[in-house]
C-alpha cells in the first residue's frame, strides 16, 4: 500500500495546531503505518499555511530541499506587545488606540525595511543561548540572563508589500484572552505581505514597524503561502485528507520534481545499476565538445576495484556527464567538486552522487593546489561519480 508514497506532500497546515500535530495526524488517518515523513520548516500554532511533509525516500533529502524565498501574509495589530510578540503572550504594554496610523505611513515604514536587516529573535523562539533554547530560559523567569543584542541575525527582505488598514474589536475571539488586561474597544490593524529569506522572525518584524511607528505592536495572524519552493496553491488541506484518503496519492510531489538545489545527471540502465550497487565510475571528457553524443575524448569507464577497463560506454551517460561538467565550470576555472541529483534515463530517481573533477593528467597524483592550477588551464578532465546515498524505495 504505501508504493509510490515517496516524495512531498504540501499541507495547508491550520491555525490551532502545531506542525509536529500534523505528522501525527497523517500517520494515524493517512498513511500507511510504514511510511517515513518530516516536515520542512515548523509554524506555531498561530501561523496556517503552507507546510511541506517529505515521505519515504524523500526524508533523506530533507537538508537539500530548497532554503528559498519565504512569503507570508501577515496582520499585527497596533496598541498592544506581549512577551511573546504574538497574540497568544501575557500583555506588556496596551495603549488606547490614538491617532490612527495612515496608509502613507505604513508604506514609508514597510519601505525602510526592505534589504539586509539585523533582526533580534524573540525571547520566545528555539534559538540557543549558552546551549539552550530561549524559550526554556523564558518558560523559568529566566529572560533577563540572554544577552538578545548578541543574538541578532542579519535576514534578507525581498519585499513587503502593504495590503490593508483595519479595525479588530477587542471582543475577538483571538483576543478573548487578553479581555482582562483591560484592553481599548478597538485596535488598529495593518496587514502586508513580506518575502524573506531563512531565519527571519516574522514577530520580530511586526514590533519593529510598531517601533518605527512610534507605537506597540504585536503579530496577530500569519499564514505562509509559499517555502521550499512550493506555493499555497499546490496546498492540501488536511481535513480534506483526512476525510479522503486516496487523495494522497494524487497530492504528493515525486522525487523526480522534488525542489532540491542539487544538479541532476541522468545516466543509462547499464549505469545506473553499477551506481545503484555502489560502484565508482569514472571517465575523462574534453569540456571543449558541447554534443551529448558520449564520444567524449579519452572517454574511459572504471570498475569498483579503481582499474581502468578501457572500454567506453557507448550510451550518452558521459555526454550528459559532459554538459554537467560544462555546466558547473567557471569561465576561468575548473569545475567545483559537487553533489548532484542522479537519476535514470526514465527519470527515475536513484540517489545523491558525488562528482569529483580532477585535471587530465595520467601517471601522478596532484596536490589541492596543483589541480586548482592545472584546471584552469586545462580543458580536458578526470571525472568520478560515486554513490554518496542510494534513495531505496
Amino acid at each position: 500500500m504505501s508504493d509510490g508514497l515517496h516524495g512531498m506532500l504540501v499541507i495547508d497546515k491550520p491555525k490551532g495546531v502545531f506542525s509536529k500535530d500534523v505528522s501525527r495526524i497523517l500517520q494515524r488517518h493517512v498513511l500507511p503505518p510504514a511510511v517515513r515523513l518530516g516536515h520542512v520548516g515548523s509554524l506555531d500554532p498561530l501561523a496556517e499555511g503552507v507546510l511541506p511533509i517529505l515521505l519515504g525516500a524523500a526524508t533523506r533529502l530533507q537538508q537539500y530541499v530548497l532554503a528559498s524565498l519565504k512569503v507570508y501574509d501577515v496582520t499585527l495589530v497596533f496598541g498592544l506587545q506581549t512577551d511573546t510578540m504574538d497574540i497568544t503572550g501575557q500583555p506588556r504594554q496596551i495603549t488606547a488606540l490614538g491617532s490612527a496610523v495612515t496608509k502613507a505611513q505604513a508604506q514609508q515604514a514597510l519601505a525602510a525595511l526592505v534589504g539586509e536587516l539585523e533582526l533580534v529573535p524573540p525571547v520566545y523562539s528555539a534559538v540557543k543561548f549558552k546551549g539552550q533554547p530561549l524559550y526554556k530560559y523564558a518558560r523559568a523567569g529566566r529572560a533577563h540572563e540572554i544577552e538578545l543584542a548578541k543574538l541578532a541575525r542579519t535576514v534578507q527582505i525581498s519585499s513587503i508589500t502593504f495590503q490593508e488598514l483595519g479595525l479588530v474589536r477587542s471582543d475577538h475571539q483571538d483576543l478573548a484572552h487578553l479581555q482582562e488586561a483591560g484592553l481599548p474597544p478597538q485596535l488598529q490593524t495593518l496587514a502586508f505581505r513580506v518575502a524573506c529569506s531563512k531565519g527571519t522572525y516574522v514577530r520580530s518584524l511586526c514590533d519593529l514597524i510598531g517601533q518605527s511607528l512610534g507605537q506597540p505592536a504585536t503579530m496577530l495572524g500569519l499564514r505562509r503561502i509559499q517555502t521550499a519552493g512550493v506555493h499555497i496553491a499546490q496546498a492540501m488541506s488536511l481535513a480534506k485528507l483526512t476525510t479522503t484518503p486516496q487523495l494522497v496519492y494524487s497530492a504528493i510531489i515525486p522525487l523526480e520534481q522534488l525542489p532540491v538545489r542539487l544538479p541532476r545527471l541522468a545516466i543509462s540502465a547499464q549505469l545506473a545499476t553499477r551506481f545503484s550497487q555502489g560502484q565508482r565510475l569514472a571517465l575523462t571528457v574534453d569540456l571543449r565538445q558541447h554534443t551529448g553524443d558520449g564520444e567524449a575524448s579519452g572517454c574511459s569507464d572504471e570498475k569498483r576495484s579503481g582499474q581502468e577497463s578501457g572500454a567506453a560506454p557507448t550510451d550518452d551517460s558521459w555526454g550528459n556527464v559532459r554538459l554537467l561538467a560544462g555546466e558547473l565550470s567557471g569561465v576561468h576555472g575548473p569545475a567545483q567538486d559537487c553533489e548532484c541529483m542522479v537519476q535514470h534515463n526514465d527519470g527515475t530517481v536513484l540517489g545523491l552522487g558525488s562528482l569529483r573533477f580532477q585535471p587530465h593528467q595520467p601517471g601522478r597524483s596532484l596536490s589541492a593546489s596543483e589541480v586548482s592550477a592545472a584546471g584552469a588551464q586545462e580543458r580536458l578532465i578526470h571525472v568520478v561519480l560515486k554513490q554518496k546515498r542510494g534513495l531505496s524505495q
